[in-house]
């Protein structure tokens, strides 16, 4: 036997903490069995069978042949090339009745709506697909998605139909400005099996109106918080009411207006059925963070944010900060997993929705022999290779750091981040779980 890598000890009052970031496991090791675990890591005699296999299922220790790394390497591949499900980011539309500074898409917007003919070969790629697999997911995004809601009403009857034939089970989310959010469009949706919907608030009214305006310039702030109001009725009544998620886009001129806009919220109705979080602005031609914050600047406010949500009775639990094992990162970097936009093009990321230089292909078309260099770069990265990550005790719960985009196309690597989130986490996570930890040791 001997101790897994991955194994972090925290001292605690009632004896050691112990972590383990390949397992995912946490446990507490009381004082009256610390010698016995110090012999047991060191491949000491002991035979307290049970306790031992207590430290094998939690992933503590190892048997003497087993390779961790190659362990997280096949883990890795085996999820990031699942063909069981197919994920789906569909832009009905490229245009949007906003025009947010920010927005990545401003300067590719074609202001293009997805035709009948792209809208048919989208089905029938869905209907090949069917036989193969065991879940649908569908994203709505944009542009403004909702500009396009008979679109999205017509493919998502065809698209329930065709699970409903194949006993594939179907699910949708939506990204929306919240503008058109109505209560009868919601009602819809919900038959549309929408789960979960993203709507933005990037502060209080006047902060939130000179960052999110109509093409005119107009104010969107009373709009959609009238739109949240107005689904008071609908939330108490349908069981199957979807989460909404408000999230708030904080940069150096408005963080501090996330809590302002949390007061808001609290005063609210809505308050009952919205949920809010608080989101990094981010621009690869600021890498002096004239206007972004860095990374360290967005984790403490991120933290300091869910523990004022906490003290406000919203719904935090130990999960929100646990670090938690990933094999794949995004849509970027699995493998039926894909963004298709109104033109039926083919991307692996949101945020290269409109750059030609990054589709991978084409509704209907042929195999693509010619694939773009991203398609590579984000699919076969492998972490376990790299020099720095393969001796890091967080990879598993990391896997190279993020955003596969901003990791190739801006060269940005957040170790530092990973890492202050990691530690943050173990903290928040043993103090929800009524433990206070006092220093990381060596074992």
């Amino acid at each position: 036997m001997k101790k897994s890598f991955y194994n972090f000890f925290y001292k605690i009052e009632e004896g050691i903490l112990a972590y383990n970031s390949k397992s995912n496991a946490m446990a507490v090791i009381e004082q009256d069995k610390l010698d016995t675990f110090k012999k047991i890591i060191k491949d000491e005699t002991c035979e307290d069978t049970q306790f031992i296999d207590e430290l094998k299922y939690g992933g503590f220790i190892i048997e003497d042949h087993v390779d961790e790394l190659l362990e997280l390497r096949h883990d890795m591949y085996s999820n990031r090339f699942a063909n069981n499900m197919l994920a789906l980011t569909i832009a009905p539309t490229s245009d949007c009745n906003f025009r947010c500074p920010y927005c990545y898409e401003k300067d590719v917007l074609h202001l293009q709506s997805m035709t009948d003919e792209i809208a048919d070969k989208l089905v029938k790629f869905v209907e090949q697909q069917a036989a193969g697999i065991g879940s649908l997911e569908i994203t709505w995004y944009g542009g403004e998605p909702l500009l396009e809601f008979r679109r999205i009403q017509d493919l998502s009857e065809r698209f329930m139909k065709i699970c409903e034939e194949h006993e594939v089970h179907y699910e949708a989310g939506i990204v929306t400005n919240g503008y058109l959010l109505t209560k009868d469009v919601l009602e819809q949706l919900i038959q549309y099996k929408v789960r979960t919907i993203q709507i933005t608030l990037d502060g209080t009214k006047e902060t939130h109106d000179s960052r999110r305006y109509l093409r005119n310039h107009g104010g969107t702030f009373d709009k959609i918080v009238s739109n949240l109001l107005s689904l008071k009725d609908l939330a108490a009544s349908n069981e199957k009411f979807p989460a909404i998620n408000v999230r708030i886009n904080v940069d150096q001129t408005n963080k501090d207006e996330a809590f302002e806009l949390l007061d808001f919220i609290d005063k609210s109705p809505f308050r009952a059925y919205v949920t809010p979080y608080v989101a990094g602005v981010y621009d690869e031609k600021d890498l002096e963070h004239k206007y972004t914050l860095t990374d360290s600047e967005y984790g403490k406010l991120k933290n300091k944010f869910l523990k004022e949500l906490e003290k406000r009775g919203y719904s935090i639990d130990y999960s929100a900060y646990y670090p938690q094992r990933i094999t794949a990162n995004c849509c970027c970097d699995r493998y039926n997993a894909v963004v298709v936009d109104a033109h039926g093009n083919f991307y692996k990321c949101w945020e290269e929705i409109g750059n030609m230089d990054s589709c991978i292909g084409q509704l209907g078309a042929d195999i693509n022999f010619n694939l773009p260099k991203c398609y590579f770069d984000y699919l076969l990265y492998d972490p376990t290779l790299d020099e720095e990550c393969k001796k890091c005790k967080i990879l598993p719960v990391c896997m190279g750091g993020g955003c596969p985009v901003r990791r190739e196309r801006d060269k940005r690597r957040n170790c530092n981040y990973q890492l202050e989130c990691f530690k943050d986490g173990i903290m928040n996570s043993a103090e929800k779980l009524g433990k206070v930890i006092s220093q990381e040791i060596n074992l």
